[in-house]
């Protein structure tokens, strides 16, 4: 019975591995692909062999790439739709408040903190633990 499993189980590993490199191959190919056909320009995967590997050319490279993706553009709003339906996870930015409105986290925690005059303002700072 083991001989029988054998075979069938190294099927199931190399499907794994070769859907593995598909998808890890074919998402760059295919966004390269769009991009020279559908854009009519060079892919932005070459983009980062023209200039030195620096700190904020390999940033600038990574960011806009995300705002780039063909894939990520066509999931983003799905994920993040599915992630507040089944976990009503607003996410980093968003505070979600009564019935269900939703604040931007910044603008409402500067709305939150008392006033430049109010001794609580500068609680825990580097004026209040320095004399």
């Amino acid at each position: 019975m083991e001989s029988k499993l054998q075979p069938t189980f190294k099927i199931l590993l190399w499907s794994i591995a070769a859907s593995l490199l598909l998808i890890a191959a074919g998402f760059p190919l295919a966004q390269a692909v769009y991009e020279m056909m559908v854009l009519r320009e060079r892919p932005h995967a070459l983009e980062i062999f023209r200039r030195p590997p620096t700190k904020a050319n390999l940033h600038a490279w990574d960011a806009a790439s995300k705002d780039r993706s063909l894939f990520g553009k066509a999931l983003r709003s799905v994920v993040f739709q599915r992630r507040y339906d089944w976990f009503r996870d607003v996410g980093a930015k968003a505070l979600r408040g009564k019935a269900d409105w939703l604040f931007y986290r910044p603008d409402a925690e500067y709305l939150m903190q008392p006033p430049f005059d109010d001794a609580r303002f500068y609680e825990n700072t580097y004026d209040t633990l320095v004399d």
